[in-house]
């Protein structure tokens, strides 16, 4: 028996199809469930195939997916195709995932303690900017430097996730990195000359200083975790500034990359679905 506060009584609902070698999972819980450290949107309906890991809620109570006997062969021997999960997954191949981002967050703290070594204490610190009444944070490195090329990512759900599984961050410091390659793949890109920025949604902190006071805590913490100078956009409400508006894409391009003109077929995003239909 699971005891899990968070969980509902209904989490999931798991059906199996053994001609298939798939199992079909329906996320009907509140609070976010995973696969292989995906999360699994409520009223998403996911196909998980054998090997793959179900987490009653993402990064807890962890479920192997195992056939008997395995899927090599169907009846007549001949191999079978795996069939199309309909999890969501990243629209750019820059996070592969492997075996160690199956691992619990420890892998992921490790990883991130071991990658970036170049950055100093010093380079990290940074200032927080004000936009518009607050309608835009804007938090930079103080050695953050311009660049034609772009590496841009979301926040949570993309470079970080709930430690609680929650959809929402209890506090400051509820997350954890979402893959253990995060830092080093991050890294990398930085030493190839690419300006690391962030583009965040934050809807309904703007009116709640407490709120804000967490989410900055929460950011300079990320950024300090994976050790890269980089320069974060955050959308505080509903504005021109909240994506999918060009808000704080236009407010990097005309006035936070010093003048340099951006090369936009050298560039790319990388966000999550957000509860999206695949090839939507």
């Amino acid at each position: 028996m699971i005891t899990d506060t968070e969980l509902s009584r209904k989490q999931v609902a798991a059906t199996a199809d053994y001609d298939k070698y798939v199992v079909t999972v329906e996320a009907l819980g509140l609070n976010y469930s995973g696969c292989n450290g995906y999360v699994l949107r409520k009223g998403g309906i996911y196909d998980l195939k054998h090997g793959d890991r179900l987490e009653l809620r993402l990064g807890c109570h962890e479920f192997d997916v195992l056939f008997h006997p395995p899927p090599d062969c169907d009846k007549n021997g001949d191999e079978i195709v795996e069939p199309e999960t309909k999890r969501a997954k990243l629209n750019y191949p820059l996070f592969n995932l492997s075996d160690k981002a199956k691992e619990s967050s420890k892998v992921n703290d490790a990883s991130a303690d071991n990658a970036s070594e170049f950055a100093s204490a010093n380079e990290l610190s940074g200032l927080w900017e004000n936009i518009d009444n607050g309608d835009m944070l804007i938090y930079s490195f103080m050695n953050v430097k311009p660049a034609a090329r772009i590496a841009a990512f979301d926040l949570d759900g993309t470079l970080i996730k709930t430690k609680s599984g929650l959809r929402f961050a209890k506090n400051s410091e509820d997350w954890v990195l979402n893959f253990s390659e995060v830092s080093q793949k991050i890294s990398d890109l930085f030493k190839k000359k690419y300006k690391i920025v962030v583009f965040t949604n934050q809807g309904g902190v703007k009116s709640d200083q407490n709120k804000i006071k967490e989410l900055k805590i929460r950011i300079e913490s990320v950024l300090k975790k994976i050790k890269v100078p980089m320069q974060v956009f955050a959308a505080t409400g509903k504005s021109i500034y909240r994506k999918p508006a060009p808000g704080m894409w236009n407010s990097l391009v005309n006035e936070r990359n010093d003048g340099m003109e951006i090369d936009i077929t050298k560039s790319f995003y990388v966000g999550d679905a957000a509860g999206r239909e695949k090839n939507w």
